[in-house]
């Protein structure tokens, strides 16, 4: 499957997602408008095939033969170095001076360090490749004083279409030991790029910078994230990197778009770790030997995915999700010896299935609060829900062995009263009705005639909230909202319905 293939299945989840899509296009044309029409005060070109490279290296029949060459020639901000394909594996660049080596000096394949864009002429990244080198001295590949980082960019430069892999770094905690692929400034930019099978102390492929479209791909860390450590990601695929820390999808940083998949961690976070913010993306099988198999300590998770991840390989905790906030998300398929679904944090407007557990909560266990949630057919562990807390207009239905486990208080809630649990309810606000989903097993939106359409209670932020679908909660203005993930949408008032 090709880069452009891969982003188009990345479709999902809400009706918000179209919407968001079209703004991110925009974005994107924005980005391509900035590169193209910047002020610059010339054009260099590269080719390591060159026969005849002369300076000023401006044409193809004249083009410098390293990448490097042509960064130092470049003599102001805007300049745009083209460079044809082929693979740039020869010489180095420390970023700092001989004479000043210190804790964040390295030799880099390219160093980027103007506000110059340095783009690939081909449009396939698979046909320009920057490589680094690793550190041989003990007779394998790997991090060390002699390693070649692949890319260092600088402040407010650009890096576009090219593969970017085998670049090692030093063996610790400062700039040096950080992103093997590519070691970006906060406010550079790496777009449309293949970063492969690069390793780090920690940021594997990428250490910060904005980072469009990209495969991020069999890249390790030997401490966090594998894949990308604090980068602030778009539209991008994140998989198969290794962490033997935490976060092997991604540590720290901001992720909008992507598909975070079959990444593992030797401890927390095999997906994300400690990221702010996952908007609108998938994440799917990822392995975890600690807590949080799809995502751990992530502040925000809004409209994702979070499918098949695994936690099982030490018995521990949250297959799914641990200690994040989570709305409008699905959860679903997730393993873990401990609570498969999520583990802590807050659940809105979320739909939590299928989940299996070895031990305590299949479903979601110590949520500190649980508001319009679907939560069904979990199994294994003690009870679908443990740990006690509050939900609110919620359906918690037909979890095995047993819906709940601790004190649970259900406001406008439908639940399954298996006598499990203890509970405190109100006859005149909760139900033990079949809340009658379209399909108690795959499908979890409500008909018209189920008990729980306009059956909750409508909350201070409930007016302007968004069901799972991204429709309105409250879907007319004299209505409540339903309970559960999902609303019932009656037809606008004064519209009439004619049959064909």
């Amino acid at each position: 499957m090709n880069r452009v293939q891969n982003m188009k299945t990345n479709k999902f989840l809400t009706g918000r997602y179209c919407k968001a899509q079209m703004f991110f296009a925009v974005c994107l044309s924005f980005l391509a408008f900035m590169i193209t029409s910047v002020s610059h005060g010339a054009t260099f070109y590269v080719d390591v095939n060159s026969e005849n490279p002369e300076a000023p290296y401006d044409t193809l029949e004249t083009a410098t033969t390293t990448i490097q060459v042509a960064i130092d020639y470049s003599q102001q901000p805007g300049d745009i170095i083209l460079v044809a394909p082929g693979t740039y594996d020869k010489g180095g660049t420390l970023n700092t001076p001989p004479d000043l080596w210190n804790n964040d000096s390295i030799t880099n394949r390219v160093f980027i360090n103007k506000a110059i864009i340095v783009k690939a002429i081909s449009d396939d990244p698979a046909e320009t490749i920057i490589k680094g080198e690793p550190d041989m001295q003990t007779g394998i590949a790997d991090c060390g004083e002699y390693a070649v980082r692949a890319v260092q960019i600088g402040s407010g430069a650009q890096l576009i279409g090219f593969t970017i892999t085998e670049g090692y770094t030093r063996k610790n905690d400062f700039s040096s030991g950080s992103g093997g692929g590519v070691y970006a400034e906060h406010d550079s930019i790496i777009s449309n790029c293949v970063i492969v099978a690069n390793q780090a102390q920690s940021g594997g492929g990428i250490y910060e910078g904005h980072v469009y479209n990209c495969e991020i791909n069999n890249n390790k860390s030997l401490k966090n994230g594998g894949g990308v450590r604090l980068s602030i990601v778009r539209n991008s695929t994140i998989s198969e990197n290794t962490s033997d820390a935490g976060g092997a999808g991604g540590q720290g940083g901001q992720y909008f778009h992507c598909i975070i998949a079959d990444n593992v961690a030797a401890s927390g976070g095999g997906g994300l770790l400690q990221a702010a913010l996952a908007e609108d993306c998938r994440i799917l099988r990822n392995k975890a030997g600690g807590a949080g198999a799809g995502v751990h300590s992530v502040t925000t998770v809004r409209r994702c995915l979070i499918e098949d991840n695994d936690a099982t390989m030490s018995n521990n905790i949250g297959g799914g999700s641990t200690n994040s906030d989570l709305f409008e998300c699905i959860v679903r398929g997730n393993k873990a010896g401990y609570t498969a679904g999520a583990t802590g944090g807050t659940l809105v407007n979320c739909l939590i299935y299928n989940n299996v557990a070895m031990y305590h909560a299949s479903g979601v266990a110590s949520a500190t609060l649980i508001k319009n949630c679907t939560i069904v057919n979990n199994t294994g562990g003690n009870a679908g829900l443990r740990g006690g807390g509050t939900i609110q207009n919620s359906i918690v239905w037909g979890n095995t062995p047993q819906n709940f486990d601790g004190a649970y208080t259900l406001e406008y809630c439908c639940f399954d009263d298996d006598g499990s649990g203890s509970l405190i309810w109100n006859w005149d606000d909760s139900i033990n009705e079949d809340p009658m989903f379209l399909d108690p097993y795959t499908n979890f939106r409500l008909p018209k005639t189920s008990p729980c359409v306009d059956a909750g209670n409508n909350l201070t932020w409930t007016a302007e909230d968004l069901d799972l679908d991204g429709n309105p909660r409250v879907s007319r203005p004299d209505g409540r909202v339903d309970m559960g993930a999902y609303e019932f949408q009656f037809p606008p008032t004064g519209i009439i319905f004619t049959g064909h």
